[in-house]
């Protein structure tokens, strides 16, 4: 079943935000699982928000349970049911670690613990060791996936116990990491680093992501399926392709962005100034 005939039979699971489940040849836009896992991730945590404005204790708790539930989840699925295929990888459930980590940080920044926070950091060491401790849990991250995709090709993978081991340390490191790099900006310091990613100059591109990011993939697939001619696979070859793919796809979500999206927008405004 191609493509197209996919999105004919199951189209409604986009719609309906449960396409990440249907995975083995049924799933229309494949690469937008993560759009229909971040809608799941949402709506479940929409109970622990509201716990926050009556107990910020239960809700942190709440929120650090789940998080904890599914990186043990992900290694025990992945232990046991090696052959569960894509559902495993893209559903809200074994995903929602990295979420928990920023709903955690979300409450910290709304409660009395910000001013703390932003004291503490405000001694260079700490913010760099917080930088520095992103870094390390990143590094191992691309190193242990790096290591784990050779083995795959040499063909001796990894025992299952690593394997399990090493999801549930995606999930923590991945999240994490990302935390300790983002929290000392958040909270006002960063510097110039910071001043130039909040700078408006990216807000145009920040708008185009979602167009790009549905595109993309049928825009290089039907970019290799009608290439004449064979790829080859040099640095400079390579770095040409990534810069190609990123302008087409960029300049296919403004199209989407001006013809779509845009007027969607204004007739929601217009709507709600009546």
């Amino acid at each position: 079943m191609d493509s197209i005939d996919q999105c004919i039979d199951y189209w409604w699971t986009n719609v309906l935000y449960i396409n990440n489940y249907f995975g083995n040849g049924m799933a229309c836009l494949g690469w937008s699982w993560f759009l229909a896992c971040d809608m799941q991730m949402f709506i479940v945590m929409l109970p622990l928000i509201t716990l926050f404005m009556y107990s910020q204790l239960g809700a942190a708790l709440g929120t650090a349970v789940s998080g904890a539930l599914s990186m043990i989840l992900m290694g025990t699925l992945t232990y046991y049911h090696p052959l569960s295929g894509p559902s495993v990888y893209t559903a809200a459930y074994t995903k929602i670690a990295p979420y928990c980590y920023g709903m955690l940080l979300g409450f910290v920044l709304h409660s009395s613990l910000r001013e703390k926070i932003k004291r503490v950091l405000v001694m260079w060491s700490v913010r760099w060791g917080c930088y520095l401790s992103s870094a390390g849990l990143m590094y191992g991250l691309v190193v242990l996936s790096f290591e784990s995709s050779k083995a795959k090709y040499q063909l001796d993978p990894w025992p299952l116990s690593r394997k399990s081991l090493f999801q549930v340390y995606e999930e923590f490191a991945w999240g994490l990491g990302l935390l300790l790099f983002l929290l000392p900006w958040i909270v006002g310091h960063g510097g110039m680093i910071k001043r130039i990613l909040a700078s408006h100059v990216w807000t145009p591109l920040a708008r185009l992501t979602f167009g790009a990011h549905l595109t993309h993939c049928m825009l290089i697939a039907l970019w290799y399926s009608t290439s004449m001619h064979l790829f080859e696979w040099t640095p400079w070859d390579f770095l040409s392709k990534i810069v190609t793919n990123t302008v087409i796809a960029f300049t296919a979500a403004t199209f989407l962005y001006l013809t779509v999206e845009k007027p969607l927008i204004n007739l929601e405004g217009s709507k709600q100034r009546r």
